[in-house]
């Protein structure tokens, strides 16, 4: 009896108590992976407003605002399925209120699926960059818009910008982009995802070469530039974050803070009065379920960060909705009264009015 009782207790202890010390730390990450994605978010639709829609206009993921207030939206008919071949997309102009929707550029002579859009504006000229997803892989074109048409000035080629997302411009020559995955294919990205580890980046282009600044990111999603180019906001999608990072003499990028949200970032935007306003999906589930099937609803969120630079930010949720109105809403921009949102995948954009 006195030999049975440990052989015993050492069965117990490699059978159960052994195992469970070893799977409870992987058994927490991933439960608190789904808390990180919302997949146990309740999703209450709200709006202190009206809204209405313009369009027709196909995924337009991000809208950039010029000084005018004319907004300028980067569209594509993006595939329910990789590798899938759809048309090119192009680039749009449109009022604040959402009228005179209009496409401003040409048939190009190559495939045009734009993703993130940056601007930059000087000397009554409206310079456009817009990352571009063509077959043979992922470019950088620029445009020159003088109001009425882009016309297409320079492709940037780089083996950096393979998964571009999005562009900020410095000045005409010099621009920051997030690539958010560094894996090129498609499961090595996914895999990546699931786990939520960090190959996202932040790369700068300083008018001569490209440079990867700011590594380790989950997905590395919106970006903006501030301060003449002394400061970088990025969106870290599958950590809820968003970074503020200080631009050093040498070029390189050192985090100020970091700024946790209850959803997860897309596109980000300043407002006249330098709020910052974030395009985010506040359950990652139902986006890609949204994303394997463009006809599934994808709940859509729209948060406000003031004092966002006083170390006490406020962040207020704006817009909600459960993907009944409008899904997978990916950047709003804030003009007055008028709230306009894109999405990666819908045919419209919502252009609401807040009380």
């Amino acid at each position: 009896m006195n030999n049975q009782a440990p052989s015993r207790l050492k069965n117990v202890f490699f059978k159960v108590v052994l195992p469970l010390i070893v799977l409870s730390p992987i058994f927490g990450y991933f439960t608190f992976g789904l808390v990180e994605t919302g997949a146990f978010r309740p999703i209450s639709p709200r709006f202190d407003g009206t809204c209405k829609e313009a369009g027709p206009i196909k995924g337009a993921e991000d809208i950039e605002r010029l000084g005018s207030g004319l907004l300028i939206a980067a569209a594509d008919n993006r595939p329910e399925r990789p590798g899938d071949k759809t048309e090119s997309g192009a680039l749009y102009k449109l009022g604040a209120d959402g009228s005179g929707l209009a496409r401003i550029t040409d048939e190009l002579p190559f495939e045009f699926h734009p993703h993130g859009l940056g601007v930059y504006e000087s000397g009554g000229t409206a310079w456009l960059w817009a990352i571009n997803h063509r077959s043979t892989g992922s470019t950088i074109e620029k445009f020159r818009f003088d109001g009425s048409v882009a016309a297409h000035v320079k492709t940037y080629q780089d083996p950096l910008i393979a998964n571009a997302n999005d562009v900020a411009a410095v000045d005409e020559e010099r621009f920051y982009f997030t690539r958010d995955h560094e894996s090129t294919t498609h499961w090595q990205k996914r895999m990546s995802d699931y786990v939520r580890y960090g190959t996202g980046m932040i790369v700068s282009f300083d008018g001569s070469s490209f440079k990867a600044r700011f590594k380790g990111l989950a997905f590395a999603n919106g970006i903006l530039v501030t301060g003449g180019g002394k400061r970088v906001l990025a969106a870290e999608m599958l950590r809820q974050r968003v970074w503020i990072l200080d631009v050093l003499d040498n070029g390189e990028l050192k985090p100020a803070t970091a700024l946790k949200l209850p959803s997860s970032p897309d596109n980000l935007s300043f407002d006249d009065e330098g709020n910052i306003w974030v395009g985010a999906h506040p359950n990652l589930l139902a986006l890609r379920k949204h994303a394997l099937s463009h006809t599934a609803p994808g709940p859509s969120e729209v948060l406000k960060i003031a004092n966002w630079e006083s170390g006490r930010p406020e962040f207020t949720s704006v817009f909600m909705d459960d993907g009944t109105r409008i899904s997978g809403v990916s950047v709003a921009q804030k003009s007055g009264k008028n709230l306009v949102l894109g999405t990666i995948y819908d045919d419209v954009i919502l252009v609401c009015t807040m009380n």
